[in-house]
């Protein structure tokens, strides 16, 4: 709720001034950049703060900015895995008539293209904005754990695993800070879009949501810095 009424309440001002940033950008250079992220990720919509709990996870992103003089617009490409929950209760075994600890871990994982306007060279501050398209898997796995009287362990094996491919697409908005030459922190926010979102699957999951916002934080490097180099450090 603090993250969906923070991103509506302030996203014209913000967009404003990314404008205003952009346009004040007059020494920028292309470099690739690879970089890992973590991400706080909660849902949106009717209810949605009483069936679904906030989630976290990471993932990768490849920024590749076209060549001058297009260079402020950059293709992106990027996975992440979001653990949306996990579960342990007891339950009858009809198979072996005792009961058995079963583990259930719920999964969405997102693999994107895209592109993105913004800063990619030399200044401190190179704020973005961007838009992707995203493949969606949302699965979960059930595992049962019991004991195996022969060998004296506990065994786990996979009683169910399902898996639900969708189509979506995700609004960013990010502010990247390149502290050195070569490494660089992402951060902002990303509203999440899915379409023909599956109906409740298991019983004890979460409940999926079509609509999700994130705040992401990243850490990464420029891949190629030769340019960086050729000119004298700017810091």
């Amino acid at each position: 709720m603090l993250i969906r009424n923070f991103f509506v309440r302030y996203l014209g001002i913000a967009a404003i001034g990314l404008l205003a940033l952009l346009l004040g950008l007059a020494d920028v250079a292309e470099a690739q950049k690879l970089g890992f992220h973590l991400i706080y990720m909660e849902p949106n919509g009717p209810d949605a703060e009483n069936y679904s709990d906030p989630a976290g996870g990471f993932g990768a992103h490849l920024v590749a900015p076209l060549p001058r003089p297009v260079h402020m617009f950059a293709f992106t490409l990027g996975l992440e895995n979001i653990i949306m929950g996990t579960d342990s209760r007891e339950v009858y075994d009809t198979r072996t008539y005792e009961f058995v600890q079963e583990d259930i871990t719920q999964r969405y994982t997102r693999l994107f293209i895209g592109g993105e306007f913004g800063g990619h060279g030399y200044g401190f501050f190179r704020p973005h904005i961007g838009m992707n398209f995203a493949i969606v898997n949302y699965g979960f796995t059930v595992d049962r754990v019991h004991y195996d009287d022969y060998s004296e362990e506990f065994i786990t094996q996979n009683f169910r695993r399902d898996n639900h491919w969708l189509f979506g697409q995700d609004f960013t908005l990010g502010l990247d800070l390149r502290v050195s030459r070569k490494i660089y922190v992402d951060m902002g926010v990303r509203y999440l879009k899915t379409y023909s979102v599956p109906v409740q699957l298991n019983q004890g999951l979460a409940t999926v949501f079509p609509e999700y916002f994130q705040v992401y934080l990243a850490v990464g490097v420029h891949t190629d810095v030769s340019e960086f180099y050729d000119e004298p450090d700017r810091r």
